[in-house]
C-alpha cells in the first residue's frame, strides 16, 4: 500500500492546486461540483496505481470524456443487474443505444492503454506489473490480452466509482453539519504541523474522527447502495424462517439494511459520533450495526479494494481540511451560525454504482 503512496499524494496535490488558482479577489473559489472533481481525482488517482498512466483530468479535460462513458454505460448496467431478462441482446440495443456506445468507447480507451503498458518494459510499481506477472498455479500460463484488459478495466471502474462518491458525499454531510465541521477541521489542524506530514501512519489514524465522517458518509450515501443479488446454493436455504429452493436469487439493498431504525438508531441523521461510541462498545445493540453496516460488501465477494479507498479517502480528506475551510453553495447562514442545520441526504441514482451531482462548493484558505 505504501508504494501507491507516492502517487495518490500527488494527484491529490494537484486538486489542491486546482482549487488555489480559482480563487478570486474575495478570498473564494470558484464554484467546484465535487461530484465532479471527485470522479476526476479517482479516476487520475485508480490509473496511476493500476497503469502508472498520467491523464490528469483534474486539470484537463482531454480525457474526461472517459468518466462520462463509465457513467453512462453503468446506467445499462444498473438495470440489467435487477433484470437480467433485458440483456437479451435484441433488447439492449434500441433500449441502450447510448449506453453501448458508451462502452465501446470506454473498452477502446482500456485496450489503447493496455497497449501502451505492454510495449513499457520499465519495472513499474503499479497494480498491472503484478497482475501481468501472475501465472495459474496449475498450468503455469499467465491472462491473455482480454483477461488483461477485463481485470484492469474492473478495477478503474470499481476503483473510481466508489472512492468519488464517498469522497462527494462526505464532502456534502460535513458542509451542512456545522458541529461535525468545526469537530473535524479542530481534530486535522491540531494533528498535522504541514502538509508534508499528512501521510499514512499513526498520526493519519490517529485521526478517529475525520474516520467516522467517513464511515457514516458510507452509511448513509453507500457507492453500491442496490441489491446485490446471490444465487441460493444446492439444498436451499433458511432465510428469516422462509425457506428459499436452490437456484433463488435473493439479495438485499445495503441502503435499505443502513436506513433500518433496528440496526441504527436515528438513521436518517448524520451522527459520526455512533461510531466512536461503538468503537469500544461492547453492547449487542454495538456489535448489530457493525454487523449491519456492508458499505463493501461482505463474504468472498466484498470489495478487495477496501484498504486501498480508506487510505485515499483518509489522505484526500485530511489535505483539503487541513488546507482550506468550504461551504456549500446556497447554505443557510443563519441555521449554520446556529448549529441547527440539519444535513438532507446526499442522493444517488443506483446505476450499480451510485451516479451523484454536488456538492456544489467554494473554498477559501484556511483562517
Amino acid at each position: 500500500m505504501r508504494s501507491f503512496e507516492p502517487k495518490i499524494v500527488e494527484k491529490i496535490q494537484r486538486l489542491s492546486d486546482a482549487i488555489r488558482k480559482s480563487l478570486g479577489e474575495d478570498g473564494w473559489s470558484e464554484t467546484k461540483d465535487m461530484g465532479r472533481y471527485s470522479d476526476y481525482l479517482a479516476f487520475d488517482i485508480m490509473a496511476d496505481v493500476v497503469f502508472s498512466a498520467q491523464y490528469n483530468t483534474v486539470e484537463n479535460e482531454k480525457f474526461r470524456y472517459v468518466i462520462g462513458a463509465i457513467a453512462d454505460h453503468n446506467v445499462r448496467l444498473g438495470v440489467i443487474a435487477q433484470a437480467p431478462e433485458l440483456s437479451i441482446r435484441a433488447l439492449q440495443r434500441p433500449m441502450f443505444m447510448r449506453a453501448i456506445k458508451a462502452r465501446d468507447r470506454f473498452v477502446k480507451f482500456i485496450r489503447i492503454l493496455l497497449v501502451i503498458r505492454l510495449k513499457n518494459k520499465t519495472k513499474q510499481r503499479d497494480i498491472f506489473s503484478y497482475i501481468q506477472d501472475a501465472k495459474d498455479p496449475d498450468t503455469g500460463k499467465g491472462l491473455d490480452f482480454t483477461e488483461l484488459s477485463t481485470e484492469t478495466a474492473t478495477m478503474i471502474v470499481a476503483g473510481s466509482d466508489t472512492t468519488s462518491t464517498t469522497l462527494a458525499a462526505t464532502v456534502h454531510y460535513v458542509g451542512y453539519s456545522p458541529i461535525c465541521y468545526d469537530e473535524v477541521m479542530k481534530e486535522v489542524r491540531s494533528r498535522f504541523k504541514s502538509l508534508d506530514e499528512i501521510r499514512m501512519g499513526p498520526t493519519l489514524n490517529s485521526c478517529v474522527y475525520l474516520r467516522a465522517c467517513i464511515d457514516e458518509a458510507l452509511r448513509m450515501a453507500p457507492p453500491a447502495g442496490g441489491t446485490l443479488w446471490r444465487e441460493v446454493d444446492h439444498g436451499g436455504a433458511v432465510i428469516d424462517g422462509i425457506p428459499i429452493p436452490a437456484g433463488y436469487d435473493v439479495g438485499i439493498a445495503i441502503h435499505n439494511l443502513h436506513h433500518n431504525a433496528a440496526y441504527f438508531p436515528k438513521p436518517w441523521s448524520y451522527d459520526p459520533n455512533r461510531w466512536l461510541r461503538s468503537g469500544g462498545d461492547k453492547s449487542a445493540s454495538a456489535e448489530t450495526m457493525t454487523a449491519a453496516y456492508n458499505p463493501f460488501g461482505a463474504g468472498p465477494r466484498s470489495c478487495v479494494g477496501k484498504p486501498l479507498a480508506l487510505h485515499q479517502l483518509m489522505l484526500t480528506l485530511a489535505t483539503l481540511f487541513y488546507q482550506f475551510d468550504f461551504c456549500p453553495t446556497g447554505r443557510d447562514e443563519e441555521a449554520w451560525q446556529s448549529k441547527n442545520m440539519v444535513a438532507e441526504p446526499f442522493l444517488l441514482k443506483d446505476h450499480v454504482s451510485g451516479q451523484k451531482t454536488g456538492p456544489f462548493v467554494r473554498f477559501r484558505i484556511r483562517e
